[in-house]
């Protein structure tokens, strides 16, 4: 099957933000999940699918509802397939198509408790029998139901006086084994029919894990009691025992050892606190005798139950808590959680360790968190911003900073009111600025924005005795309200909204004795009207100001809904109803019809919230139900088209509610604010918890943008085009293809495009988009590449494949079989490479296939490097196009042995032609060799190599490369150039030789491709290049005006490193090809090595006495020396 069946779908790697509550590996070991919750005390789980072998997300999917004890249970079959279980339902889901359906059901007052399949459409299931009354669904009822389920049917049903607290399959002799909440075991036959045995475990205990051996030994440990009356299977006692079911008289009771408290990073309690330190938190059968058992504080042990041995396997230098565990047998690696478990949250850190060279050799980390604070987009002047409210660090209520971020990320602007705070109106453009009694009310300008003003604040004016905002003139249409009538009984009033039409206030009033009203102010604070007191309410203003909704709940669950003319405040109607939750508000865009939920009794019944619709002219009796069904808290109509949008904490749905038919559904978090169309650039903006999504009204296009610290975002449409802000780090996402998960920079070319997303948005002129399209030619070009070859052809790429000669993902021998696969279904195969940690095996070019084929099989061995060795694969077709690299990560343990490090230094003080001499480019090289000897106590050897004045001609730097060949894979090297560096005639870069002519430098000058050419295909692995030279970064060749060649002694007096200075044609503050290098990554095949120069192409570079130095090579030596250059602080 072709990979590229489907678009890439981009997945954010996202932590875990409650704890993970089960991991499972999928059979063919392709997959593993990590389920997310709290399931067995709200309800309700993620799951998050893992492609193996890249450690990337590639989906999620959120699973509402349901909490008792046999809510969650999850097993991972292969292709995305789960099987999971609710408080009445076990059902199949593909996380992949999202298809479902129902392998059984049961109804109140019967829970699912626990279920084991033993084929692929065959399961026990038992079941939990409640009294009418019964509301504590862990309390003990004695009355359960075993259920044989085949091909979707109940084959046999057995009722017991009982609960089966724990539940185990047989394989061998095809047993079901059953442990109850009085600490018994029964084992029957498949049927149910035949009881086999009969065993007592623990009196009076709940079993929470049992499992038989084929020798016939049963072991079993206790469920750990939960609050007075039940028992949870989530946890266990630290202790297991052994009977033989063919032996009557044995007995073996093992108690696992009790633990000290590892040191804490911070004060967070753990459950362990309030148990005894042995307890078991997960148990994984890893074959038929032996149980891997994560207990205590972090202990992970290996039980062989057959020899009653305990065996340490686990990590043994982890600080925190290990909660959840499982096992892969083909590589040795346990997946694992650790982190604070606590009393209803475990574990939310995951990691891979593999128990044979005892390290990890993956650890999940998000780079950077998405913001969940308020995100919105607001219009200022002409322009648009994402604009982030933050709350006062003293006073927790108010908002008193806010930062603005254009959406093409040049303008970034933060403001703090000081002794002020703000609010945003809801229905239109004012900003409300309070300090104490005063308020400032004005609609900004762009000047906000240009102004270079980064501090609010009022002043008092002894003239007009009041204060007086001093930013007042970049706002407009602005107002002062200075309350002085309002009753001495409330203080620091909260000036919500302001309207116009009537000239008042909406204001939040706090009570001295406590207590907090809505009400109506004058201009003056005197009130108008009083709303009852209720912290349960809600209220929503319409677009034009006219109306105002407000919804509040009195006594006996009783909800009354008001609408108010805000011209007079008189009342238009009010409607009340029996309800549980305060219902959101809405008005439509063309402010005739009002809109709210109406929810039931019973507050778990989701087919019991309807959306309900009022034609305001028409009032009451136009109350009409448009949508029946699902819980949600925010919502909104698109009446013109017939849409709503409805966001419940996990989702945003789009419905036609003409048609009761679903458009869409995407993940989402908990809304923070109301969902609204923006006219401006006809969008329906949603809240999405930590993004913003943007729908378009007349197509099923869409847009989403998250938001990270430090002004960092990524927006990204439904057909995968996205737009970052510069140095973004990628890694926070992936893309998902089928199912494999592919890192993002694999489709950066196609999909990075700031031009569609921006086009999409609308929130931007026609000259920046044009501007960012220039940019993303000019990188296509640069990096010779035919896009239009790529997206016409995105389904028929080649392909590639990668096999290990064994299954396990780590090795203490230091050379490496990989077996790789590469075809092409229309075009010849041209070349493949590997890469080993970045850096291509075959250099920068690959290896050649001969012979016109379009399909091959390679055998290779690598030499792997210590550590971990992220080899990847692909190859080219001979159209250009390359396949998906695929990947795998090995992990090679060695010896802490010590490598060479190779330094070659380059310098040329004294030409031929003396006109160009300087004076410390040979300096810089003597003075960077006595440094790199200094290194000599860190490596094997320090080898060094020089070439000095007139020892540099191009001959003797290309003879180096004999002497790189020879280097090995630890080995580290370092080429430094220190000189003149110039352009040609075709704006191609060359490095200075002693005797290069400076009028043309294609004679006896060593061009650039041909320096960096000494570390392309050499064994050592860790190659730097360092370039102290003018115009030794990349130019804009289609820019260049002129070059100027007349220099002079003059000039060198001045300290340039070069010979020509170049005239540009495009002068604006950024160009089409600065915003390139600003905004996209190099993804030219490369020979891996990392390259630093002192100069762009347009810069120089330079020395002079004040530095003793060339000012790069100076700044350099300062940085190492001092330890300044080392951001990480891991010394290399």
């Amino acid at each position: 099957m072709n990979t590229f069946g489907q678009n890439p779908k981009p997945v954010l790697q996202k932590s875990f933000e409650r704890g993970i509550d089960d991991i499972k590996i999928s059979p063919d070991k392709k997959h593993f999940i990590t389920l997310e919750g709290d399931v067995q005390s709200i309800g309700g789980f993620d799951i998050k699918l893992w492609d193996y072998d890249s450690k990337l997300i590639i989906t999620q999917h959120h699973f509402e509802g349901a909490n008792g004890q046999g809510s969650g249970i999850i097993q991972l079959l292969n292709d995305g397939q789960i099987i999971y279980s609710s408080n009445h339902f076990i059902k199949k889901y593909n996380l992949l198509t999202s298809k479902e359906e129902v392998i059984f059901q049961v109804e109140w007052p019967e829970f699912i408790q626990n279920y084991k399949q033993y084929n692929n459409s065959s399961f026990v299931v038992s079941t939990k029998i409640y009294s009418g009354n019964e509301d504590m669904i862990y309390d003990i009822t004695n009355k359960s139901i075993l259920y044989i389920i085949e091909d979707g049917l109940v084959k046999t049903k057995k009722e017991n006086e009982f609960e089966t607290s724990a539940l185990d399959f047989n394989f061998d002799n095809k047993n079901v084994i059953i442990g109850t909440n009085k600490g018994e075991a029964f084992i029957y036959d498949i049927n149910l029919n035949i009881l086999k045995s009969k065993l007592s475990f623990f009196k009076k205990k709940p079993i929470g894990f049992i499992h038989l051996t084929k020798e016939g030994l049963l072991i079993a440990c206790p469920a750990l009691p939960f609050e007075k009356k039940g028992y949870t299977t989530q946890f266990s006692e630290g202790l297991f025992k052994i009977l033989n079911i063919n032996n009557p008289s044995f007995s073996k009771t093992i108690a696992l050892p009790k633990q000290k408290a590892p040191k804490k990073e911070n004060d967070e309690f753990s459950i362990i606190e309030f148990h005894p330190s042995n307890i078991i938190k997960d148990i994984i059968i890893k074959d038929n005798s032996t149980l891997v058992i994560s207990y205590g504080y972090n202990k992970i042990d290996f039980l062989e139950i057959n020899n009653f041995k305990l065996i340490e396997k686990g990590p043994t230098n982890v600080s925190y808590d290990i909660g959840k565990i499982y096992l892969n047998p083909n590589s040795n690696e346990i997946i694992y959680s650790y982190g604070n478990v606590q009393m209803i949250s475990n574990a939310n850190k995951l990691a891979v360790y593999n128990t044979k060279i005892k390290k990890n050799t993956f650890e999940f980390k998000q780079k950077i968190k998405t913001i969940e604070k308020t995100k919105m987009i607001k219009h200022i002047g002409n322009n648009y911003y994402f604009t982030e409210l933050l709350k006062s660090k003293s006073y927790n209520s108010k908002y008193d900073s806010i930062t603005f971020q254009s959406p093409t990320y040049k303008n970034i602007k933060s403001i703090k009111c000081y002794d002020c705070s703000f609010t945003f109106s809801e229905y239109n453009d004012n900003w409300i600025i309070k300090n104490r009694k005063y308020f400032f009310i004005g609609k900004p300008t762009s000047t906000l924005i240009k102004n270079s003003i980064n501090n609010f604040s009022f002043e008092y004016d002894y003239e007009k005795e009041k204060s007086v905002f001093i930013q007042e003139k970049l706002f407009k249409d602005s107002n002062y309200f200075e309350l002085t009538k309002t009753p001495k009984k409330y203080y620091s009033p909260d000036i919500l909204e302001f309207f116009e039409n009537s000239q008042t206030l909406l204001a939040g009033l706090r009570k001295s004795k406590g207590g907090y009203f809505l009400a109506i102010l004058n201009s003056d604070g005197s009130i108008k009207h009083l709303f009852k007191e209720k912290h349960n309410y809600n209220y929503k203003v319409s677009d034009n100001g006219k109306y105002f909704a407000l919804s509040h709940e009195s006594e006996n669950s009783k909800i009354t809904i008001t609408l108010y003319d805000t011209s007079n405040w008189e009342s238009i109607f009010n409607y009340s109803y029996k309800g549980f939750s305060k219902p959101d508000l809405f008005f439509d865009t063309t402010n005739q019809y009002f809109y709210f939920q109406k929810d039931s009794k019973d507050i778990y019944d989701s087919d019991t919230y309807e959306l309900i619709e009022i034609n305001i002219n028409k009032g009451i009796n136009s109350l009409s139900q448009i949508h029946k069904g699902q819980f949600y808290n925010k919502f909104f109509v698109d009446r013109e088209a017939n849409y709503i949008y409805l966001n419940d904490g996990s989702y945003v749905t789009k419905i036609d509610y003409q048609a009761n038919k679903t458009v869409f559904l995407k993940p989402s978090g908990y809304a923070r604010q109301n969902t609204y169309l923006d006219n401006k650039i006809n969008k329906i903006v949603v809240d999405g918890g930590d993004y913003l999504s943007f729908f378009d009204r007349n197509s099923t296009n869409s847009a989403e943008f998250y938001f990270f610290p430090e002004n960092h975002f990524i927006g990204i449409t439904n057909e995968g085009y996205y737009i970052t802000t510069p140095n973004f780090p990628l890694e926070n996402f992936g893309f998902a293809i089928g199912s494999k998960g592919y890192s993002f920079s694999q489709f950066d070319l196609l999909y990075n495009r700031p031009d569609k997303v921006l086009e999409f948005l609308q929130v931007s002129s026609l000259e920046e988009i044009n501007l960012f399209n220039s940019a993303y030619k000019k990188r296509l070009k640069q990096q010779d590449i035919n896009i239009e070859a790529i997206s016409k052809n995105i389904l028929e790429l080649p392909e590639s494949e990668i096999a290990l000669t064994n299954s396990s993902f780590s090795t203490q021998q230091k050379d490496y079989v990989i077996n790789a696969s590469f075809s092409d279904k229309k075009n010849t195969l041209k070349s493949y490479n590997i890469w080993i940690n970045g850096v291509p095996i075959h250099g920068s070019i690959g290896k050649k296939i001969n012979n016109n084929i379009n399909e091959l099989l390679i055998e290779e061995e690598l030499i792997l490097s210590k550590g971990n060795n992220k080899i990847e694969v692909s190859c080219f077709n001979d159209k250009g196009l390359e396949s998906l690299r695929k990947s795998v990560n090995i992990f090679y343990d060695a010896k802490n042995e010590k490598g060479n490090l190779i330094f070659v230094g380059i310098g040329v003080s004294k030409y031929q032609d003396s006109t160009y001499n300087l004076t410390y480019a040979s300096k810089d090289v003597s003075d960077m060799t006595s440094y790199v000897k200094s290194l000599n106590s860190n490596y094997k050897t320090v080898d060094v190599t020089t070439l000095l004045d007139s020892e540099v001609t191009s001959e003797n730097i290309k003879a180096l490369k004999g002497k790189l060949k020879a280097t090995s894979i630890e080995d580290k090297v370092i080429v430094f150039y220190a000189g003149h560096g110039l352009l040609d005639k075709n704006y191609d870069y060359y490095i200075s030789t002693h005797d290069i002519n400076f009028n043309n430098p294609i004679e006896n000058g060593l061009a650039y491709k041909e320096l960096e050419g000494l570390l392309d295909n050499i064994p050592a692995r860790q190659k730097l290049l360092l370039i102290d030279a003018c115009h030794s970064g990349e130019v804009d060749k289609e820019n260049i005006s002129s070059i100027v060649s007349d220099f002079d002694a003059s000039h060198i007096k001045l300290g340039y490193r070069g010979s020509s200075a170049i005239s540009v044609k495009d002068k604006k503050p950024i160009n089409a090809f600065e915003l390139m290098q600003n905004t996209f990554s190099d993804l030219r095949l490369g020979t891996g090595t990392t390259v630093i120069s002192s100069s762009s192409g347009l810069e120089f570079a330079y020395e002079g006495e004040t530095w003793n130095n060339g000012v790069f090579t100076y700044a350099l030596l300062e940085g190492l020396k001092t330890g300044n250059a080392d951001l990480n602080n891991d010394t290399t």
